[in-house]
């Protein structure tokens, strides 16, 4: 039988910003002498919540024992320096929660290690230089899909799968089978002439719509000045053009096995024309300020789970709705002014949804 006690000493009660330097000292307590050749302290973080759990290793450092091991009876003291990365910071919400810890491992060779931990709370640190350093960031501003090309591609598919199935059932004198062929039939048409018209109406809009923003990275509570261009190279009736803002939430409801469960987080949307004919080859541009809820959570990606903020463009030529455009949102969390040993009880003051 062996045992000890541990203890770990961090700053302000674990609280830190990102792109810190934090100073952690162990204590150690044997009851008995141990046989440890190893001192070992981990920094890793975790999310988990509804679905599987994430977890990435960030640093390991080890601290030697000379031969003998660790004595009992006294307490014996090992220092580190924990360096905090940047990004992702400590986020506690309804469906997903990611947190920093602390791990520390006495590491007992022909026998069972003994380990203790605490939670870091771990917030913004120093605005980055250059938000396109990180990789959350450098995808900003970017498309999320392609408008209308996943149209024609399924509708195309599924319209060729509808002739097979309906030749298939000719062939056996199968009449379900006709029919399933001739129902699949009619919807890949209708979905390949709904991509075909996002195509196309790009093309009648000069084949592009720019979405200029400030920057594409905000913070919760502030505005996002934008300014949306184009023009027409053909004379059109135009009835309604929006943007939305739209966050959303990834994740697995049960497992890697799953699919991954999407839900809605915000939508709002910023009407920016009434009614109106534009002629061929006008300029129309329009400027509008969008709101980021005060409490919008920050955006981040890990293996299995994420918080994403889109704005997406939808124009009405004639009678039809078409979104042409959905581009990344990159919200960043503000920084606090200073960290105290209250912050350090509470990480991850944003709440999700």
């Amino acid at each position: 039988m062996y045992g000890a006690s541990i203890w770990i000493d961090v700053p302000n009660e674990g609280a830190c910003r990102g792109g810190d330097r934090v100073p952690v000292t162990v204590w150690v307590w044997c009851h008995q002498p141990l046989a440890c050749r190893t001192v070992m302290l981990e920094h890793f973080w975790r999310v988990d919540g509804e679905g599987a759990s994430d977890v990435e290793v960030l640093s390991q450092q080890d601290h030697h024992i000379e031969a003998g091991g660790l004595p009992a009876g006294q307490y014996m003291s090992f220092s580190f320096q924990v360096d905090i990365p940047p990004y992702p910071v400590s986020y506690r919400g309804h469906a997903i929660n990611l947190a920093h810890y602390l791990k520390v491992s006495l590491v007992v060779p022909r026998g069972h290690d003994i380990t203790s931990g605490c939670q870091l709370a771990v917030y913004p640190g120093a605005p980055i230089e250059n938000e396109a350093d990180d990789e959350l960031g450098g995808r900003a501003g970017h498309r999320t899909h392609e408008p209308g090309r996943g149209s024609l591609w399924a509708g195309g598919l599924t319209v060729a799968a509808g002739v097979a199935l309906f030749f298939y059932g000719l062939h056996e004198e199968s009449p379900a089978a006709g029919l399933m062929g001739i129902g699949a039939g009619l919807i890949g048409v209708v979905m390949f002439f709904v991509g075909l018209h996002v195509r196309l109406t790009r093309v009648l809009l000069g084949g592009r719509v720019d979405i200029i923003p400030v920057s594409w990275h905000v913070h919760p509570g502030a505005g996002m000045p934008v300014r949306v261009r184009f023009v027409p190279v053909v004379p059109l009736r135009l009835n309604a053009v929006t943007l939305r803002l739209k966050g959303h939430k990834t994740f697995h409801s049960g497992g890697e096995d799953h699919y991954p469960r999407e839900d809605e987080i915000h939508a709002s949307d910023e009407n920016l024309a009434t009614k109106r004919w534009v002629s061929r080859n006008e300029a129309v541009e329009f400027e509008t300020d969008i709101s980021i809820p005060e409490d919008a959570p920050p955006s981040f990606e890990v293996e299995h789970n994420s918080v994403n903020w889109t704005l997406s463009l939808e124009i009405c030529p004639w009678f039809l709705r078409t979104w042409l455009e959905s581009r990344l949102v990159v919200v960043r969390p503000w920084q606090i002014p200073e960290l105290t040993a209250d912050a350090g009880r509470a990480p991850g003051a944003a709440r999700l949804g």
